[in-house]
């Protein structure tokens, strides 16, 4: 590729290039030096950018193109401009990777997308150093408050398409790869439609797995307290309740150690767990089991937050749905009170005649 003069031929030759070029340094020198790094290139079929991480090369380079539409239309496209619009602080180039995220979002790319939005929101809190103090704290505030809004929008729409496909998205290879926070987020949703708890207690036992391996660990061969320590809360994120005594107990459970032999559970819990089962089991009044693991999960009735035409659409439909069943509601009720009053004048009449 031609060496560019930013100063100068970039904005003539945005228009005729055909790719999209994400640089990983930053200029030195806008006035002499020319395009030296090495580039990421992304195979693009219109609208280019040449990126830098330096925020104001980007903006003298991008901000001029705003006139034109940019059009993403790949995942790891939008995550790589996701990442330089946040360490930039482009709200405007934001808004558009995210529109272009939640636009592709489908059970194939979910993990992808929710694991890299926590990635991002990570390094932003974490790298974050203002070069200058804000002249107030209402400064401070508007200056970043945006960024979590609009990475939680995405965040939650991925959550609803996981709820939606759960029983697909957990039996996904790519979601052992998750951090903690983002897999407990996942399975304690009390609107993870999932067929049977069985289907939870598996992907939380070969995420700790994976998790040990990360950490250089034999799950096995961890003591009680350092078991404790890899799981924390996720111990507790199937709804064992749910299941019954037998497939509680069973020695295998989908190929696996179940809870009772796995050393996911200690002693006094699981025994806790069968307790409750057993008088579940019997029809005997019992306490619910602590975090939520008795507690049956449901179908939620959130909508997306409107980020695309995709998103659009699922509001649009839910809400016509809506409108529809509560119209047949009323329908039926203005029936029923129909036929009463049909019913009470037959009566009247049979009387008195």
């Amino acid at each position: 590729m031609p060496v560019v003069d930013i100063k100068k031929d970039v904005q003539n030759r945005l228009v005729d290039l055909k790719m999209v070029v994400v640089t990983h340094e930053p200029f030195q020198d806008v006035e002499k030096e020319s395009m030296h790094a090495t580039p990421c290139v992304v195979d693009y079929e219109q609208n280019p950018a040449i990126i830098g991480q330096n925020s104001y090369n980007f903006r003298q380079a991008v901000s001029p193109q705003y006139t034109i539409p940019l059009d993403i239309r790949d995942v790891k496209t939008a995550l790589d401009f996701l990442r330089v619009a946040i360490s930039t602080r482009d709200r405007v180039l934001l808004q558009k990777c995210i529109e272009s995220l939640d636009n592709q979002l489908n059970p194939q790319n979910v993990l992808t997308i929710y694991s890299s939005l926590g990635d991002c929101e990570k390094s932003r809190t974490e790298n974050f150093r203002p070069s200058a103090p804000p002249f107030s704290e209402q400064d401070q505030r508007d200056s970043t408050e945006w960024i979590p809004k609009l990475l939680g929008d995405i965040r939650h729409n991925c959550l609803l398409e996981i709820d939606k496909n759960a029983d697909y998205i957990l039996q996904n290879k790519d979601i052992l790869n998750l951090s903690y926070p983002d897999i407990l987020n996942i399975l304690q949703r009390d609107t993870l439609q999932v067929s049977c708890e069985a289907i939870v207690y598996k992907t939380v036992f070969n995420w700790t797995i994976a998790e040990c391996q990360r950490r250089s660990q034999n799950f096995a061969n961890l003591s009680p307290r350092d078991k404790k320590e890899v799981l924390q809360n996720l111990a507790f994120a199937p709804r064992y309740g749910l299941m019954t005594k037998s497939e509680f107990m069973s020695r295998n459970i989908q190929a696996l150690d179940g809870p009772r032999y796995s050393g996911i559970l200690d002693e006094t819990e699981w025994r806790y767990i069968k307790f409750y089962l057993k008088e579940k089991s019997k029809g005997r009044p019992v306490n619910p089991l602590n975090h939520k693991m008795s507690s049956p999960r449901i179908i939620g009735n959130i909508k997306p937050v409107d980020l695309s035409s995709r998103s659009r659409n699922i509001r649009k439909n839910e809400i016509s749905f809506e409108k529809r069943a509560s119209d047949s509601s009323q329908c039926s009720r203005k029936t029923f009170f129909e036929k009463c009053l049909i019913n009470l004048f037959t009566c009247w009449s049979f009387i008195f005649d």
